[in-house]
This record gives structure tokens, C-alpha cells and sequence, in this order.
């Protein structure tokens, strides 16, 4: 080790609270888009969150353009 070391003391009993993360607070989802199926390599890919991608369908029937349109979550 180089360079300065600084000891911090940790109260073990909340950082077992916290982890694991429960899959309903913090699952990502990989995402993979491709601008034709026949294509081997993808356009762009990236993580997503379960939980905005939730918020979003929740949303999505205030919009206009999806009003009538029917969403099963």
C-alpha cells in the first residue's frame, strides 16, 4: 500500500440491514437493442431499473396517446 491509510470504525449491524438489497429495491434489468432482429451485434445496451421501468407503466395510460391502450403489470 501507498499513501495514507485512515481507519473507520462501522456499526456492522446496519450494513446487515442494507445488504443484500431485496430484488424489490434495487433490480436492473440488462437491455439490449438492436435495430433488426437479423443483426448479430446490438445498437446500444445499458442497465435499467425494475423499479422506474414499474413507475413508467404506471404512468404510461395518462398519456394521451395511450389511453385506450390496455397494460397488465
Amino acid at each position: 500500500m501507498h499513501g495514507n491509510v485512515i481507519n473507520v470504525p462501522l456499526n456492522l449491524n446496519k450494513i446487515q440491514l442494507v445488504l443484500p438489497r431485496l430484488p424489490k429495491d434495487e433490480t436492473t434489468l440488462g437491455l439490449i437493442i438492436k435495430k433488426k432482429f437479423e443483426y448479430r451485434s446490438p445498437y446500444t445496451s445499458g442497465n435499467i431499473w425494475l423499479i422506474q421501468v414499474m413507475y413508467a407503466l404506471k404512468n404510461l395510460p395518462k398519456i394521451p396517446l395511450y389511453e385506450d391502450a390496455t397494460i397488465l403489470i
